[in-house]
């Protein structure tokens, strides 16, 4: 789906692949150490995401979002089904327009912290294997020893 352009003439896209694609929903399936909340759920901006990348891929405009999880922990599957507005989904679109414009200016705030202890950290997404500015990323040598 295309975002925007840049002032230079380039075009912001989004991409992105649910795992399943019905006419009545999307699926997405999540597997953790922890429960997937209903905060999770609602504060996701996945689901509006994905929903304008299945209206501009597909041409159908699945109303409901259902994200199926699976704690490992407790060897649970639970399920949360959520919607969202035009609103919500035009928020997150421009919310992830103004990302790509922040990383393409190199001024995109890393995700490594210091948390309480001073330490710097990293997510679990930062590795080259999920994060698409890995390779621009000038806080990729934070934790080391995590794999890339």
């Amino acid at each position: 789906v295309p975002l925007g352009e840049y002032e230079d003439g380039r075009f912001i896209w989004l991409q992105g692949t649910p795992d399943v694609v019905l006419v009545h929903e999307i699926v997405d399936w999540k597997t953790g150490k922890r429960d997937w909340t209903k905060f999770q759920s609602a504060s996701s901006p996945q689901p509006s995401l994905y929903r304008k990348l299945v209206r501009w891929n597909h041409d159908i405009d699945p109303p409901k979002f259902r994200f199926v999880s699976y704690n490992r922990t407790k060897g649970v599957w639970s399920t949360d089904v959520t919607e969202r507005t035009e609103e919500e989904m035009e928020s997150a679109m421009k919310t992830v327009y103004e990302y790509g414009r922040q990383i393409a200016a190199g001024v995109f705030p890393p995700k490594p912290f210091k948390d309480t202890f001073g330490k710097k950290t990293r997510a679990w997404y930062c590795s080259s294997t999920w994060c698409d500015a890995w390779d621009v990323c000038e806080f990729k040598e934070v934790n080391e020893a995590k794999e890339d």
